[in-house]
């Protein structure tokens, strides 16, 4: 992988990708770049909670070499949104005194009250024909997720289906680069483990 200024450029064999150093670099995005071209996204709360919500889609598709299908896997928002809810119960119910957000540097209290105080949607209304634009709706929240990906040329995101499908891609983001970072690891592996309950035995045993 080579390095120049703040950019890497990644060589997956089939083509490049051009990627940002998140530490020291000109070409990083801070949260007020971001919000000036995502004016949906109100805080940092919601910033926070949406790599939450990617975090749990790749953690979905990203789980086995062998099976990758590009074009064929995808998630609905509707089960990111049983997922996201899922995953903020069981860690709040984890938190106990704040030490649970403090050894995953996760701000586990404030993504949950807000997560908790968005609009939820009845099923009508989730399966409906319009989707929820913005932050201020569970739905809309992981929408606003999504279309980062999708913007990056990483995930489809098919409106009347209310589902993502990823990219090739993204499988080669992952194989090439994701793989390779320890946070990521550890998280992918933190929330695959508390959506299958093991993190909350874990955490009992303690």
């Amino acid at each position: 992988m080579a390095r120049e200024g703040g950019l890497r450029v990644m060589n997956s064999g089939h083509r490049l990708h051009l990627l940002v150093n998140p530490l020291g670099s000109g070409f990083a995005t801070n949260f007020t770049q971001l919000r000036s071209k995502y004016s949906r996204v109100e805080r940092k709360t919601h910033l926070h909670i949406i790599n939450v919500i990617i975090l749990v889609f790749l953690a979905e598709i990203d789980q086995d070499e062998q099976h990758f299908k590009p074009g064929v896997d995808s998630m609905s928002y509707i089960q990111l949104a049983d997922q996201v809810s899922a995953l903020f119960q069981a860690w709040i119910g984890m938190d106990s005194e704040g030490s649970f957000s403090k050894q995953w540097r996760l701000d586990v209290q404030g993504m949950h009250k807000v997560w908790s105080s968005l609009y939820m949607q009845t099923k009508s209304q989730e399966e409906g024909d319009t989707l929820s634009r913005g932050a201020g709706s569970r739905i809309g929240l992981i929408h606003e997720a999504m279309k980062l990906l999708e913007d990056e040329h990483l995930a489809f995101i098919s409106e009347s289906e209310k589902r993502v499908f990823p990219r090739e891609e993204l499988y080669e983001r992952m194989r090439y680069l994701y793989h390779d970072v320890d946070r990521y690891k550890e998280l992918r592996a933190l929330v695959a483990r508390t959506l299958s309950g093991e993190e909350a035995g874990q955490d009992a045993a303690y």
